[in-house]
């Protein structure tokens, strides 16, 4: 019931909260049992129940009739966060199939129990492999990557920034690019992505980008690929010098196995030439005017193969223009020197 028998709430009726006018009463869906005693009040304070058990709804409104709810007083196994409730959070353990029951007592004293699984996939993860230098112009000019799953469960779909597919790509960049790869495994999770750089040296020089760019001794030189060993085997580096080091323009004749450059070029009084040679043997250095007569003999004797520096003082020619010639065995290489006082 609601009110009191025997009483007229008066304009509870009408004008109440909520009113009965013209409406739908409907049980509200957490009120189990109702009054059993006549409250015997009379006027509103006999109606109170009106508007703590019933809930009002246009007429002949029927939707939801006969729902009901429960307390919630369920308690779930394994442990939840909280551990009783209607609503839970749970958190198994990753890369497994992990199952709650929920079990509880109703408000008419029936027991029962549900329950359901939950798929924790382990997140993929993806390892690439680690930074690459390729030099343009010497050795290969692309680099091989490859990406190992590390995490997840396989097969795996390897998926890569320029589009590439499978865990080992080769890519051939001409300027320094960064790589990054992630996977999708077979639960269809993707992880977040890991990368590679691919370091572009442009070490191309001559006519026909048919020789080699080398930072010797803070002076960018080209040479031939055949010199460039003996270049790194005593320290020095492919490509150009940093920035703000000199570079030097090196003039090798078509028939060389010896590289030269003098720095500075043109110079006042005093000048180091540079040159590399391929093959041991009798190595001739002399410095000549322009009318082909030897002005200073800078060198004449067995060398074995690699880099040498010879120092030229000019203090005692005349300003003008010069020509170092390299005599090495059957070879002959010139460089041209000018002087400026």
């Amino acid at each position: 019931i609601f009110g009191s028998i025997g009483h007229d709430p008066g304009t509870e009726w009408t004008a109440g909260s909520p009113s009965t006018l013209n409406q739908t009463l409907r049980r509200n869906m957490d009120v189990f049992s109702g009054i059993t005693v006549n409250p015997n009040m009379p006027g509103p304070s006999g109606f109170g129940t009106l508007g703590s058990e019933w809930a009002p709804f246009p007429v002949d409104d029927v939707s939801g009739l006969g729902s009901h709810s429960t307390t919630c007083n369920f308690t779930w196994s394994p442990a939840t966060t909280p551990a009783t409730g209607c609503t839970v959070t749970a958190t198994p353990p990753t890369g497994t199939n992990t199952t709650y029951t929920a079990s509880g007592t109703f408000n008419n004293g029936c027991t029962g129990s549900g329950s359901v699984t939950v798929n924790q996939h382990e997140q993929p993860t993806v390892d690439a492999e680690s930074d690459q230098t390729i030099t343009l112009c010497y050795g290969p000019s692309c680099a091989t990557l490859t990406a190992d799953a590390v995490h997840g469960e396989g097969p795996f779909t390897f998926n890569w920034s320029n589009g590439a597919t499978g865990s080992t790509i080769t890519v051939c960049p001409t300027t320094t690019t960064v790589y990054c790869v992630t996977i999708t495994d077979a639960n269809g999770c993707t992880n977040a992505p890991d990368c590679a750089a691919v370091t572009v040296i442009d070490a191309c020089c001559g006519k026909k980008n048919d020789k080699v760019l080398v930072c010797h001794n803070g002076h960018t030189i080209c040479v031939s690929s055949g010199a460039v060993p003996a270049h790194l085997a005593h320290g020095d580096q492919l490509g150009e010098c940093a920035e703000g080091k000199s570079h030097t323009i090196v003039e090798e004749t078509a028939i060389s196995q010896s590289t030269i450059a003098a720095y500075p070029n043109p110079f006042n009084n005093t000048t180091t030439i540079h040159f590399d040679l391929n093959n041991n043997g009798n190595v001739k250095v002399e410095v000549l005017d322009v009318h082909g007569k030897v002005v200073s003999l800078l060198m004449n004797g067995n060398l074995n193969a690699g880099s040498y520096n010879v120092n030229w003082d000019a203090s005692v020619v005349t300003p003008g223009v010069y020509v170092c010639k390299i005599s090495n065995g059957g070879e002959i290489s010139t460089l041209r020197l000018v002087v400026q006082k």
